[in-house]
């Protein structure tokens, strides 16, 4: 029995770990290279780890202070630059999870839009307020200012101005082109969501970009394109971004 439990014990704890920096994008020269490359496509900042000690495991910023999570966001932002990466100023919460430290890290860092609430659920209107994953309280379907709550608070957004810019998800590939109508009858931002792999780690992304999500995608821009033509604004959310923080000049 006691060999028994020395041998368990050894099962639990003999892991074999990732190691650090493996994944480091600087360290794949080629990759960098194909991304700075792509047409019409932006690059941004997606945390440092998208990792956390605890049963929340890639819910990176959680409890942080104000300055662990710049320390994070300045590594994250020396990798990018070591690397040689194109990139915009902005920031996606792992697991979307945004809290009033990290949003105050982000605004003196001088980001300028954060992505922290997706809403696949809520029905489509001009006034609809997130209420799934990540902030709620944001509009579904319009960009807002983000106000950082007090520390023992949740993050909201709020028309206050201030520099932060919230985007939020509000299509993915579980979504029908009827909403897709809707979020554009409405007046909004269409903002559509994929994981640029189908599986890992065991997991099945409901959203990765495999070829049927591509196939609905192109399905989905076909139709709109035909739909409203000219009249749409194909855009990024940086150059969105720029021009709500151009108001404020």
């Amino acid at each position: 029995m006691a060999n028994a439990l020395r041998c368990a014990s050894v099962s639990t704890t003999s892991i074999p770990l990732t190691p650090r920096g493996h994944f480091r994008i600087d360290r794949f020269p080629q990759f960098v290279a194909y991304l700075n490359t792509l047409p019409r496509t932006d690059c941004a900042l997606h945390g440092l780890n998208h990792a956390h000690r605890g049963p929340r495991m890639a819910v990176e910023f959680q409890e942080q202070s104000r300055a662990t999570c710049s320390a994070l966001l300045q590594e994250a932002r020396r990798i990018f630059a070591t690397a040689g990466l194109r990139h915009v100023q902005g920031f996606a919460p792992p697991a979307w999870n945004a809290p009033p430290s990290l949003c105050a890290a982000l605004n003196e860092a001088d980001f300028h839009f954060v992505t922290s609430a997706r809403d696949l659920n809520t029905p489509v209107s001009e006034r609809a307020r997130t209420a799934m994953s990540g902030v709620h309280g944001a509009s579904l379907i319009h960009p807002m200012w983000i106000r950082c709550a007090a520390s023992d608070g949740p993050t909201s957004a709020t028309v206050r101005r201030c520099p932060l810019v919230h985007f939020t998800t509000n299509f993915q590939a579980t979504s029908t082109i009827e909403r897709a109508r809707a979020v554009i009858e409405a007046g909004g931002l269409l903002s559509i969501k994929a994981h640029i792999f189908k599986t890992g780690g065991g997991i099945t992304m409901l959203d990765g970009l495999d070829a049927a999500y591509c196939d609905h995608l192109e399905r989905i821009w076909r139709e709109l394109h035909r739909r409203y033509g000219d009249a749409l604004w194909w855009t990024s959310l940086a150059e969105v971004a720029g021009r709500c923080r151009a108001t404020l000049s």
